[in-house]
């Protein structure tokens, strides 16, 4: 395999054997855009679309030899950080990784099916050690109430929690709207330190498992086919939005996302 000829990015996160989120769905969307896929686990768990059961974290040692021994044959300039369930997992990757990867961040939290993923100490190693590097942080808004610690309930405090967040030194703020079943559109809103805009689609009448893994992958396969952040949002919220059309809906009901 020579890699001039290929374009390549990194998923960083969790295993769920289901193949709705965190890994599988990363490399699924990363293959659909022709990019090739790594992959380094940071936690195995037992889950299905209905609920997580366990979850077992990778040691940061675990996690440092992965992207090493990767490193030592590729160059890997875009990465995609999904769970990283423990703040040595987080300083982990922060030392691995050299500073010329771009890193974006989606900063898993909380499952779909409401289970709590990682820690306050994760929490407060991803806003020192990551936030700091990272070109793009894509957040739903219980995330982003989290990271900055503002709450949100309009445009305008969306506005103030995303500046608090990129005062952290993260170039991009993406705040996902996806999860609001309130009104007709799935609405999320990219802000910087100059401007923001929004990007919107037909919100479908359901929930669907994996859809935030799926958005932050496509960015991250868009940024590393080049494309700017604005095309790489742009075309990402097409590719969810067709994901979520053709979702597959398991025995229980609950939709998985299709990339």
């Amino acid at each position: 395999m020579n890699e001039d000829f290929l374009v390549m990015a990194c998923s960083v996160a969790g295993l769920d054997p289901s193949g709705g989120a965190g890994l599988s769905a990363d490399i699924k969307t990363f293959h659909s855009y022709n990019v090739w896929g790594f992959a380094i686990i940071t936690a195995i768990t037992a889950q299905n679309p209905v609920t997580v059961h366990k979850i077992w974290n990778m040691t940061a040692d675990q996690v440092i030899q992965q992207i090493r021994v990767l490193l030592e044959e590729y160059r890997i300039k875009v990465v995609k950080t999904g769970l990283l369930g423990t703040e040595d997992i987080i300083k982990a990757v922060n030392i691995a990784f050299p500073n010329s990867v771009e890193l974006i961040i989606d900063p898993v939290m909380i499952s779909s099916s409401i289970h709590r993923l990682i820690n306050e100490g994760a929490v407060e190693a991803l806003k020192e050690f990551l936030l700091p590097r990272a070109l793009i942080v894509t957040p739903n808004i219980p995330e982003a109430e989290v990271l900055s610690g503002v709450k949100i309930f309009d445009d305008d405090s969306m506005k103030n929690a995303a500046h608090v967040i990129l005062e952290s030194g993260v170039r991009y703020v993406i705040i996902k709207g996806g999860h609001v079943m309130d009104n007709l559109y799935s609405t999320d809103h990219i802000f910087w330190k100059g401007g923001s805009f929004q990007v919107s689609d037909f919100r479908e009448p359901y929930e669907v498992h994996g859809s935030g893994c799926i958005f932050s992958a496509a960015i991250t396969a868009g940024i590393a086919k080049g494309y700017s952040v604005a095309d790489s949002v742009k075309g990402a919220k097409k590719f969810v939005t067709n994901a979520i059309k053709s979702a597959k809906m398991s025995p229980s009901g609950i939709y998985m996302i299709n990339p």
